[in-house]
């Protein structure tokens, strides 16, 4: 994952209007970074622009009482957009990427994925071409980055008694505020194999891990909190792929039954292998949340 890019110039003691300016730019300046490769098809290019993106939309949210409701909710209605048409290619890399995989370890499973892979493949090759056509609107008559910048640059001119607020307080509230959505959802993910419970708390955690990513070079204490929520984040979601991959395969063997045989046992088997290790590993992660001391920590870092 690209790291994130931060202005240089914010302080524990700034008003909160003007780091958040700063911070909606920084995040135009990311996506900008990544739009050449995205457009070209590259995987990773792909990859990178939709977080880049994704970064965007939640320092837009983060701010979001600071930015007139219609001008946000009209450039939101874009960056949404963008997400989305950029997550449906995503999605389809990721099912290729892990089918590709699982022939590696068997390879007789190639004629059963080889077939998956191929409608995935075409799949992937329209919806980039969906979304270039939604890039080209958005970038040519929409032109979704100046708007973007408009309503940061706006966040410095609106609510006084919220802008008055220093960033250090203003972000003790905002992440103390993601951090409680965590624990909400933590008591529906606790001791549960539940695909949609742990799914909530992936989002959940994903929140919070950018809600902190502005916050990075203001409080350099924390990183470990950071470093430890993203770890949560990249677990729960290799397990939410898994889970996305079975249930594709299993739906295409609904229509395949009398040609599956014992490979596509073997190819469930080690499906259900990896989802297996992939659930215990998330349970860690979930048993450490349940331990309140990072959020202490995470608070404590920002204090």
């Amino acid at each position: 994952m690209p790291k994130p890019m931060l202005p240089k110039k914010l302080s524990a003691e700034m008003r909160v209007g003007t780091a958040a300016r700063r911070i909606i730019r920084a995040k135009v300046h990311e996506v900008e970074a990544f739009v050449k490769p995205a457009m070209a098809g590259d995987e990773d290019g792909i990859h990178d622009m939709r977080v880049a993106v994704k970064r965007m939309r939640e320092a837009l949210r983060l701010f979001r009482r600071l930015i007139r409701r219609r001008r946000r909710r009209a450039v939101m209605r874009l960056v949404e957009e963008l997400n989305d048409a950029l997550g449906i290619v995503r999605e389809r890399d990721v099912l290729i990427r892990d089918a590709g995989e699982i022939i590696e370890q068997l390879p007789a499973g190639a004629d059963l994925l080889g077939g998956l892979i191929e409608s995935w493949a075409d799949e992937r090759a329209r919806a980039h071409t969906a979304l270039l056509v939604v890039w080209r609107r958005m970038s040519r008559e929409e032109d979704i980055f100046d708007r973007v910048l408009r309503a940061g640059r706006s966040a410095q001119r609106r609510h006084r008694a919220l802008n008055d607020l220093s960033l250090e307080r203003f972000a003790y509230v905002a992440v103390t505020a993601r951090a409680g959505g965590v624990m909400e959802c933590l008591v529906e993910a606790r001791g549960t194999d539940d695909p949609v419970r742990l799914h909530m708390l992936r989002i959940a955690v994903k929140k919070l891990k950018y809600a902190i990513e502005p916050f990075l070079r203001v409080f350099p204490a924390v990183r470990g909190s950071y470093d430890l929520v993203a770890d949560i984040q990249e677990c729960l979601g290799l397990a939410h792929d898994l889970d996305v991959l079975l249930a594709a395969f299993q739906e295409y063997l609904r229509g395949h039954e009398d040609g599956a045989g014992e490979a596509a046992e073997g190819v469930l088997a080690i499906m259900r292998e990896d989802r297996e290790r992939r659930y215990a590993q998330a349970h860690a992660y979930v048993d450490a949340l349940d331990d309140q001391t990072w959020r202490h920590i995470l608070l404590d870092s920002i204090d």
